[in-house]
């Protein structure tokens, strides 16, 4: 199975409570997976993770190994949601079904929330992945474009786009509007450093992509993507980390680690920015923020931004990943501080408190109504790998982290 680890940085003490019993019913959690897609969807009337797709199997798709096109959320209100409890999945469309994105590994989601010349733009964008043998493309990879608007998938035609490729970094820039994509797997052991974003009221007002800076020696005009003050190239990757980071300044997508398609995993973290929107080929900015952030590359990793009630949390967070060695982690890091600080876990560490099992390739989404980061599934490598459908959530009260396993079985 290709490299799509994750990783979720934060960093405190941390205590462990589990949710108590609930009621027998007829509720069918989502099955077992890893690769999968999540994001929040924060506008009136949804407010909730969702979760897109991924693999409960290794390798690519094939007989005994299909791919997932299922979707979900995440219910976090104490009075339930549609016919699920708190701290439950409701699904909202079942596998299988032909009206959205069709089965895949490896996409990536973001929600994007902008108004660009007082026009509202709401919804959740999913780019690419590595599909499965019952897409229309066949089991390759992707390279198609959707937006979900809280009741349906819509498939996009935008005029320029990424080549196909799985294990991107997306992340929406809350100041600009727009959201970024960077590298990601493009076939074989190739991955690239290239940089796009996309800007929902291009192309009238469907939304395009522009690639503001290239892979070096990629043909084109645009200019290599590179530190803006060292002129060093920003190194090409997939299954990195990627995140908003409105820890300093007026924000920026932050970029750490990945597989750049030999050892050892990338230690390193590069903050991108615009100086306004929309963004170009001449207003960008990278700027590598560290070159051996954790001490232990990793690579397939998850983040998100964490900022807690009253904006008295705004952090980074990660959370495991594996290494070089094969090792697999549980910690919890935060940013800022870099180097990241560690705030839960055991290895490779011991940083306190009690955490999710080591693992890789989860999904991880921030609830920006409940206040707490969702945790779901990821593979634990073994033989045969173990593929977890356990929910957890991360939250910071008083400046204390603590995990919570809300939903099934402690994988």
């Amino acid at each position: 199975m290709r490299r799509v680890l994750s990783t979720l940085l934060v960093c405190a003490e941390v205590s462990l409570v589990l949710a108590g019993a609930r009621p027998a019913s007829a509720y069918t959690p989502p099955l077992a997976r890893a690769g999968m897609a999540m994001a929040y969807f924060g506008a009136t009337g949804f407010r909730h993770v969702y979760m897109f797709g991924g693999q409960p199997c290794q390798g690519n798709p094939g007989p005994g190994c299909s791919y997932y096109n299922d979707l979900w959320y995440w219910c976090g209100a104490p009075a339930g949601c549609a016919g699920v409890a708190q701290y439950q999945w409701k699904q909202v469309f079942a596998d299988g079904n032909t009206t959205g994105p069709c089965r895949r590994r490896s996409a990536r989601m973001a929600y994007v929330d902008a108004t660009i010349n007082t026009v509202s733009y709401q919804y959740i964008l999913l780019f690419g992945g590595f599909g499965d043998t019952t897409c229309a493309q066949g089991a390759k990879l992707l390279s198609d474009t959707w937006k979900f608007d809280g009741t349906t998938w819509t498939s996009l035609s935008p005029t320029h786009h990424p080549s196909a490729r799985e294990g991107i970094s997306l992340a929406f820039d809350r100041n600009l509007g727009e959201a970024v994509l960077f590298s990601g797997a493009t076939g074989g052991s190739g991955s690239r450093s290239d940089t796009w974003v996309w800007d929902p009221a291009a192309n009238g007002q469907m939304g395009d992509w522009l690639k503001v800076c290239k892979d070096p020696g990629e043909p084109g005009n645009e200019p290599a993507c590179v530190d803006s003050v060292t002129g060093t190239t920003v190194p090409s990757r997939n299954s990195a980390a990627a995140s908003w980071d409105g820890s300093t300044g007026s924000g920026r997508t932050v970029v750490y680690g990945g597989w750049p398609g030999s050892y050892p995993p990338l230690d390193d973290m590069w903050g991108f920015t615009c100086g306004a929107y929309p963004c170009s080929t001449t207003n960008w900015t990278w700027t590598e923020v560290c070159s051996a952030c954790t001490g232990t590359g990793r690579t397939a990793l998850r983040a998100d931004w964490f900022t807690g009630a009253n904006q008295s949390v705004n952090k980074v967070v990660l959370f495991g990943g594996t290494d070089n060695n094969g090792h697999n982690y549980d910690d919890t890091l935060t940013e800022p501080p870099v180097p990241f600080a560690c705030v839960l876990g055991t290895l490779p560490a011991a940083c306190g408190g009690t955490s999710p099992s080591p693992r890789l390739s989860m999904g991880v989404g921030y609830d920006g109504n409940r206040v707490y980061l969702v945790m779901f599934g990821g593979v634990i490598p073994g033989s045969p790998d173990a593929f977890c459908a356990d929910t957890w959530t991360l939250s910071n009260t008083s400046g204390v982290w603590s995990w919570t396993r809300r939903d099934g079985p402690a994988c």
